[in-house]
């Protein structure tokens, strides 16, 4: 049934399963830099309902052997259709100086 709420913990990608209209789900992931001392970093979404998806930050600075926990919310508008959308999040790294 299209309206049943739904979830997948696959590990693979950000896999939100079922959320119907007018609710939210969300998804952490991780932010990792072992490449240099001091990196800066820009997170973007791109495709279907990528205004939908709020990151708990999107542009930040991250030292070297630092992890970064992020969480990401999606929130299906009440008028959205049901269907499937796929989207994708972009990590830009960067050398800071």
């Amino acid at each position: 049934m299209a309206s049943d709420i739904g979830l997948n913990a696959d590990t693979d990608y950000l896999h939100f399963g079922g959320v119907p209209p007018g609710s939210s789900g969300f998804r952490g992931f991780f932010v990792s830099n072992d490449k240099c001392d001091l990196c800066n970093v820009r997170i973007s979404a791109s495709g279907d309902g990528s205004n939908w998806i709020r990151l708990s930050e999107d542009s930040f600075e991250i030292y070297g052997n630092q992890t970064k926990d992020i969480l990401a919310t999606l929130y299906v508008p009440s008028d959205a259709k049901f269907g499937e959308y796929k989207g994708e999040l972009t990590i830009y790294f960067w050398k800071g100086i």
